[in-house]
């Protein structure tokens, strides 16, 4: 199993400083506290693998919640898409269905009009214009 590809190479780089530190702060703690000799190099090799073991399983626990946070974020934005596209698409079935009702309404207005007996293009009776009223003779122009 390789974790290669599952780490920022900035989360990498704080791993690793993180581990460093904790290590060194635990083996110089022990390392003050031994006597030295034999004894004091295993109580400081105990004390190195055993910060490593620690910080490897915390590390472990937070790396995990981590990740179901983000799938469960994941998760409710998924959610939300899909109501916010459902809510769409019913909101775009009442539009058609207005401008259907609509377009009906204009085609029986226009046919009213085009097929109905009072119109004068379809039945072909002409109305004069109007006529103008004739201009008066101004008392100048005699």
């Amino acid at each position: 199993m390789s974790f290669v590809g599952h780490l920022d190479p900035d989360e990498s780089l704080g791993e690793i400083l993180a581990g460093l530190i904790m290590v060194l702060t635990f083996t110089l703690a022990a390392g003050v506290m031994s006597r030295g000799g034999q004894d004091g190099v295993r109580t400081l090799l105990f004390a190195a693998v055993g910060c490593n073991l620690a910080w490897g399983i915390i590390d472990a626990a937070f790396y995990l919640i981590a990740c179901l946070t983000e799938h469960g974020r994941h998760a409710v934005l998924l959610r939300g898409v899909q109501q916010a596209t459902d809510a769409a698409e019913k909101a775009f079935a009442s539009l058609q269905a207005k401008q259907r009702k609509e377009e009906e309404r204009i085609h029986e207005v226009v046919a009213h009009f085009i097929e109905g007996t009072e119109n004068p293009i379809t039945t072909g009776a002409r109305t004069a214009p109007p006529s103008t009223p004739a201009a008066k003779p101004s008392p100048t122009d005699s």
